[in-house]
C-alpha cells in the first residue's frame, strides 16, 4: 500500500522530487499511460493482500490482478499504440500507449489474430482477473455484476429520458412559438406595424 501511496505523489502531484521524476519515466516506458492507474491498484492489491489473510489466497489474489493489468495494458496497446515492435519505431506512441509491457501482450495478439480478435482475448483474460480477484464463482460474480450495472442504469436512464422528454418540450414550444409570430406577422402585414403609408 505504501508503494502505491509514493507513486500517487510522484504521478499526480509530482511531488516526489527526483526520484518521482525517474519513477515517473519508468512507468512511462514500462506501461504506459496505465502508470497513472498502478498507485490505485497497488493499494487495491496492498488491501486486498492485508484483508485476504491465508497464503493460497495471497497467490490468487497476485495472479487475479496480474490478469488483470497485463491485459488492460494490452488493450491500451491495441487502441493507441503502433502496429510494429521494430527496434525504433513507434517508442513515443508506446509512452502514450500501453507501454512495453502493454506491446508485448497486445502486438502477438494484433499479429496472430487481428486488434478485434486481440482485443476479446484480452477482455475475456480480464474476466478472468475480476473473477479470481473476487473469489466469487462465476454465476454469483455476473448476477452481481448485472444487479450493479441496473442499480447505476437506471437511474442513468431516467435521467436521459427527462433531459430528452425536455429538450422536445422546449423544442416544440419554440416551434409553437414561431407559429403563433408567423400568424401575428400575417395578420398585420410586414410594413402594417408601423402603420400606413
Amino acid at each position: 500500500m505504501a508503494l502505491g501511496v509514493l507513486a500517487g505523489l510522484a504521478l499526480y502531484l509530482k511531488v516526489a522530487g527526483p526520484v518521482g521524476r525517474g519513477l515517473n519515466t519508468a512507468l512511462a516506458w514500462l506501461t504506459g499511460v496505465g502508470r497513472y492507474l498502478l498507485p490505485v491498484g497497488l493499494v487495491g492489491l496492498g488491501w486486498s493482500l492485508i484483508k485476504r489473510g491465508p497464503s493460497g489466497q495471497r497467490n490468487r489474489m497476485l495472479a487475479g490482478w496480474a490478469l488483470i493489468g497485463l491485459p488492460m495494458l494490452g488493450v491500451l496497446h491495441l487502441l493507441r499504440g503502433p502496429n510494429s515492435l521494430r527496434r525504433g519505431t513507434g517508442a513515443h506512441s508506446r509512452v502514450k500507449a500501453g507501454g512495453a509491457l502493454g506491446a508485448l501482450v497486445g502486438q502477438p495478439l494484433r499479429a496472430l489474430l487481428s486488434g478485434a480478435g486481440g482485443a476479446v482475448v484480452l477482455v475475456a483474460a480480464i474476466v478472468v482477473g475480476l473473477l479470481l480477484v473476487s473469489g466469487l464463482p462465476a454465476k454469483e460474480f455476473f448476477a452481481r455484476v448485472f444487479h450493479l450495472t441496473g442499480r447505476v442504469a437506471r437511474p442513468v436512464g431516467r435521467a436521459a429520458k427527462k433531459t430528452l422528454d425536455e429538450l422536445s418540450t422546449l423544442s416544440s414550444e419554440r416551434s409553437g412559438a414561431r407559429d403563433d409570430a408567423d400568424v401575428d406577422d400575417a395578420a398585420y402585414g410586414d410594413g402594417d406595424a408601423l402603420g400606413p403609408k
